[in-house]
């Protein structure tokens, strides 16, 4: 399909909240490493209070992105859910009144979520945070070529982004303080961007 539709969305919602729910102990661990341990149960209530409105998402668009950042801001007030939210919330007053979305503008409402994050979070390209993983996926949904689908190409970017950070120390927030404690360890704000992906 060349739109992205209410439909699609609601479908990749269900498929992330089942994921983050299943793994909950699995983000719990990784953030363990870096910060509080508790990212997983985080994800995991939001996607409990999630899940059962996706049914009643409406046609808009930017109805939808802004039903799913209230629902983040009501169940959690963690710095991780925060930026998320305000991510989101960019994403919903670019998208409001609209039914669909084009694929080629997918990109640049990723980028644009991805500034709005850095903006209220202070991460910075190269910090090992969210905001690296999403630059990948847009450069790689920009640069795609080919028959791979578009969650293919995100997957492999998020993955990418992944690798390409991992023996990199965190540069921000409370993951900085561990220090050379966090080479060898994913950011698991990245690594929970991976499982939202991989869940499509």
């Amino acid at each position: 399909m060349s739109e992205f539709t209410r439909d699609e969305l609601a479908r990749a919602v269900t498929h992330i909240c089942r994921t983050f729910a299943e793994s909950r102990d699995q983000l719990n661990d990784l953030d363990s490493r870096l910060g509080d341990g508790d990212l997983g149960t985080t994800l995991a209530a939001i996607a409990a209070a999630l899940e059962p409105k996706v049914d009643r998402f409406p046609a808009d668009l930017g109805a939808c992105f802004t039903e799913i950042a209230n629902t983040i801001a009501t169940i959690s007030g963690s710095s991780f859910s925060a930026i998320t939210m305000f991510g989101l919330l960019k994403v919903a007053s670019q998208c409001k009144g609209r039914t669909s979305i084009p694929r080629k503008d997918v990109p640049g409402l990723i980028d644009l979520a991805a500034a709005e994050i850095s903006r209220r979070g202070g991460a910075e390209a190269g910090d090992k945070t969210l905001v690296d993983g999403l630059a990948f996926v847009s450069r790689a949904l920009r640069a795609q070529t080919g028959d791979a689908s578009y969650s293919a190409v995100a997957k492999k970017a998020a993955s990418d982004a992944l690798a390409a950070f991992r023996d990199k120390p965190c540069k921000i927030g409370r993951a900085r303080v561990a220090g050379e404690r966090s080479v060898g360890v994913d950011d698991p704000g990245m690594f929970a961007l991976y499982l939202a992906i991989a869940a499509l």
